[in-house]
């Protein structure tokens, strides 16, 4: 009976003993499991990119607007900020005097909108007129007194509001809204 139970044993041994490694049918069926989790997470990957990508530009664009104000405040000098709407950017300059500059001075570097963001328009408002241009330059200009105002053929004019409205592919929008009177500013999820 020993000898029974032991042969017995010793055959189920030899059963395993001759199976070595995977089928190929269960390598594939891992390999589309591996497949699946790889591409979603590579989607989850884009999209949180994209988005982060969308918060930074927000960000930076509404630095750039503090920092004309503190730079125009502390210096005693106008400065601009130039949006150009068609290149998708954004430049900090630099005016000669403390008001009617005529020369200007980049200052930074210029911020270009990161793929898959866009900076949509500019919508202004003036003594409840105003315009909503999304395309060509856009002239902000900040003075030493706190105030801003549009530069447009020259002519340097004060506005009430300005809300930059930016978007990216996600469907995802933002503005950032600037109160000319004092040159404070506010970001906003969403369209204001």
């Amino acid at each position: 009976m020993l000898w029974h139970g032991h042969c017995c044993h010793r055959g189920r041994e030899d059963a395993h003993a001759n199976r070595e490694g995977f089928t190929l049918i269960e390598i594939a069926i891992v390999a589309a499991i591996v497949g699946i989790g790889a591409m979603m997470a590579v989607s989850n990957l884009q999209g949180w990119n994209r988005h982060n990508n969308f918060v930074g530009f927000q960000r930076e664009v509404f630095s750039e607007i503090q920092e004309a104000r503190s730079r125009a405040f502390s210096i005693r000098r106008q400065y601009r900020l130039t949006f150009d709407l068609d290149a998708e950017t954004l430049l900090l300059e630099r005016g000669n005097a403390g008001s009617g500059s005529t020369v200007w001075t980049a200052d930074r570097a210029t911020v270009s909108v990161p793929g898959g963001c866009s900076m949509d328009d500019i919508a202004w408002l003036r003594a409840g007129a105003g315009a909503t241009p999304s395309s060509g330059m856009f002239y902000m200009v900040f003075s030493p007194g706190g105030d801003v105002y549009r530069l447009a053929g020259g002519v340097v004019t004060p506005l009430d509001t300005a809300n930059i409205h930016l978007s990216n592919v996600l469907g995802e929008t933002a503005t950032v809204q600037l109160f000319c009177w004092t040159g404070k500013s506010r970001l906003s999820v969403g369209t204001i």
